[in-house]
């Protein structure tokens, strides 16, 4: 092939990806993203100085950022890209955490069933005499005391570590963590099991449960740069559940995410931060918004405790007892600000703890409006005096993707708006990062 017709090719496949380029930007994409502003309650004019940054990203090709303020001046500006590369989203590493149920069911072919150990070798021989009997079609089932078969609860962790568009998934070794937090049954538990052959004698359907309610829990572990820090709160199990057998005692957990192979080390796993079981109702744990220190949530006697963890000396370095609390708060993190939101009813509220002279100080509390009853993809910035919050929300009455947003100071509700992205292709389009809000000499 010679020079001339190795050009020729060039350009035309060049011609070819412009245009198929200019026709996602005209169809799906478009340069410009209209914002309608709809003013509810109060000022506009008390949102001048706020700035909204919206991202949205469609098909890993095209990606618009439009920051705004409230009241349409200056308007709008939209920072476009169009890629014929892929640009996915950039992801964390993600650590799900799950465990202190009772409950398990199977379903496995006959010759499975009486060969691979699919319960706990207890409970599997006990559904092995069980089935011993049944015809085809038939059940069986019997009650029993947890401590007889099933003596500690089990749990799972997976490690989630972004590799191009997927994930590796790192875990422990089977049983690992059962052995190492070591929580038995509450004595007196009752479970039961039933046993069913299917109409053809082919499979055996087996379900463990217990005798009245059922526990347990799945949630997100706090993954940083080494670590994954995880908690058990209490009202996650029976009541009267024993943690007094945890290897290192009950607190503040983290195990390395470093490991050469795909299972994670719980032989190095740390209790970093002793605490005394009896004291709590319920525990979170998170980043905050400096590297290095985390967020440590818990319920104590109706009361919410916050502590600043340092990851590095595995002490506390801030400590505050809060407001009463009947349920976990959601906290929304600002750069300045943190914001619990609570959803005790009747009355949901929120706090704002202002970060002053290196302390988080109670500075605003009020009502939440009853617009929704969880908020999603929340934002919160604040400045002397003047709190703005903001979530993404659905519009039930139009096509689009809403957004909503309220300033409080010290007397109130000063602003409430809503904002409607205006576009024909809404559904096919998400956030790529999360909104961001900010007041105008915070901008950077």
């Amino acid at each position: 092939m010679n020079k001339h017709m190795v050009l020729y090719l060039i350009l035309v496949l060049l011609a070819v990806l412009g245009l198929g380029g200019m026709a996602i930007a005209g169809g799906i994409g478009q340069a410009r993203v209209d914002i309608q502003v709809e003013t509810l309650e109060g000022d506009v004019e008390q949102a001048r100085d706020l700035w909204l940054t919206l991202p949205f990203q469609a098909d890993d090709h095209t990606l618009w950022e439009t920051t705004f303020s409230p009241t349409g001046d200056p308007a709008p500006a939209t920072d476009f890209t169009y890629s014929i590369l892929s640009m996915p989203p950039e992801k964390d590493a993600v650590a799900t955490f799950g465990g202190g149920r009772i409950s398990d069911s199977i379903v496995a072919s006959r010759e499975i069933f009486q060969t691979v150990a699919l319960l706990p070798d207890q409970l599997m021989t006990l559904a092995r005499e069980l089935a011993e009997d049944l015809e085809p079609g038939q059940s069986a089932g019997m009650e029993f005391q947890s401590e007889d078969y099933t003596t500690y609860f089990d749990f799972n962790l997976s490690l989630l570590v972004p590799h191009g568009d997927t994930y590796r998934v790192y875990t422990p070794p089977s049983n690992a963590l059962k052995g190492y937090f070591h929580i038995p049954f509450p004595d007196g538990t009752r479970v039961s099991m039933s046993v069913t052959r299917s109409e053809d004698g082919g499979y055996f359907d087996v379900l463990v449960q217990p005798v009245g309610a059922d526990y347990g829990f799945n949630k997100n572990g706090c993954v940083t740069d080494g670590w994954i820090y995880l908690v058990l709160s209490p009202a996650d199990f029976p009541e009267g559940t024993d943690f007094s057998q945890i290897r290192g005692g009950y607190g503040l957990y983290r195990i390395p995410t470093a490991t050469d192979s795909h299972e994670l080390d719980v032989g190095a796993m740390q209790t970093v931060l002793p605490l005394s079981y009896a004291e709590i109702e319920d525990i979170c744990v998170m980043k905050s918004a400096w590297d290095g220190v985390l967020l440590l949530l818990t319920l104590e006697h109706g009361n919410l405790r916050l502590r600043l963890f340092d990851e590095a000396s595995c002490t506390v370095l801030e400590d505050y007892t809060l407001d009463s609390y009947s349920s976990m708060p959601q906290v929304v993190q600002g750069e300045n600000v943190l914001l619990l939101l609570s959803y005790d009813v009747p009355e949901r509220s929120f706090l704002a703890l202002v970060r002053e002279d290196g302390q988080y100080v109670p500075s605003l509390r009020g009502t939440l409006p009853n617009k929704s009853y969880r908020w999603y993809d929340p934002a919160v910035a604040y400045r002397n005096g003047h709190l703005a919050f903001a979530t993404l929300s659905p519009d039930e009455e139009r096509p689009g993707l809403s957004m909503e947003v309220w300033i409080w100071e010290e007397g109130g509700e000063v602003f409430y708006g809503k904002f409607l992205r205006a576009a024909a292709w809404e559904n096919s389009i998400y956030t790529s990062t999360p909104l961001r809000l900010s007041w105008k000499e915070d901008v950077g």
